[in-house]
């Protein structure tokens, strides 16, 4: 059995060996992404903002326009372009506002664990599995607003500069 030269030469290198294979394992980081997305969703709630974002996508999906009152003045009520589009899109296809932000804001979360993840290479992966058992980012993700879509933005951004600073 040949010590990795990486770690000390401790008790701990058995021990990191096997977390490290068990982390490792397809099927088990599965059932800790299904743990992570039961927990958010056991927080099921929509924030009131949500709702300005649900009115503004409703509109321009009707044709009327990036607006809060057909017909009415023009004016910019929301912080989040993208999401609102999002939306929009999924509304224009005949799908929930409510169960959309739920179900995208979900998949995010996921996206953000699974790049935290990946981003770990052959360390423990931290980041990912603090991040899942983050209360506050398990609520947003389903909260309807654009929380968990910035966050895995960022977070790709984050990792695709790391990757190309050491490459």
């Amino acid at each position: 059995h040949e010590l990795d030269p990486e770690l000390p030469v401790t008790g701990l290198q058995p021990f990191a060996e096997w977390t490290g294979r068990i982390l490792a394992q397809p099927r088990f980081q599965a059932a800790l992404l299904s743990l992570f997305a039961a927990l958010a969703l056991s927080s099921d709630y929509t924030v009131d903002d949500a709702y300005i974002s649900f009115r503004y996508a409703a509109n321009l999906a009707a044709g009327h326009g990036l607006t809060f009152n057909p017909g009415g003045p023009r004016v910019e009520g929301y912080t989040n372009f993208l999401w609102t589009v999002l939306l929009a899109a999924g509304m224009g296809m005949g799908l929930d506002p409510l169960a959309l932000g739920h179900w995208l804001g979900l998949g995010f979360y996921a996206g953000s664990i699974a790049l935290l993840w990946r981003a770990a290479g052959k360390f423990w992966p931290l980041a990912a599995v603090g991040w899942g058992l983050h209360w506050h980012a398990q609520s947003f993700a389903t909260c309807g607003l654009e929380t968990a879509m910035f966050t895995f933005l960022v977070t790709a951004m984050l990792v695709t500069l790391l990757r190309a600073e050491h490459a």
